[in-house]
């Protein structure tokens, strides 16, 4: 159901979890990717729908962080980091709208680290 948003989160994680499953498997690396973006649009729009549920933008930031380390493993280096200059700000902000929260602590430090391995 495209108008519920718990459906669409729902969906989300389901592609998140897809992407997960196709990057360990051998020559699948382009699958994850698809799954990952597909997973970002969904929060996109979720995001653009509601925009002071933050659970939607970090969502966004978990499933394009996953995208911009597949695209490193793949070797495509400039959309990397293209996709992590991109995450940067938004995971800095939300860990800086709830700085105690472990989790947007990591993805924001998962992101800085993942921006420091493609820029060599």
């Amino acid at each position: 159901d495209p108008a519920n948003p718990d459906w669409q989160r729902a969906f989300a994680r389901a592609r998140e979890g897809g992407g997960h499953v196709e990057y360990y498997r051998p020559g699948r690396r382009g699958a994850a990717l698809t799954a990952y973006t597909e997973a970002m649009t969904v929060y996109d729009r979720l995001a653009a729908a509601d925009p002071v549920n933050t659970e939607w933008q970090v969502g966004w930031v978990r499933a394009a962080a996953s995208a911009a380390e597949c695209l490193a493993w793949e070797e495509q280096y400039p959309a990397a980091r293209t996709l992590l200059n991109e995450l940067i700000p938004r995971a800095r902000l939300l860990h800086e709208t709830d700085p105690t929260n472990g989790r947007r602590l990591t993805e924001y430090q998962r992101a800085q680290l993942s921006l420091l391995s493609v820029e060599q």
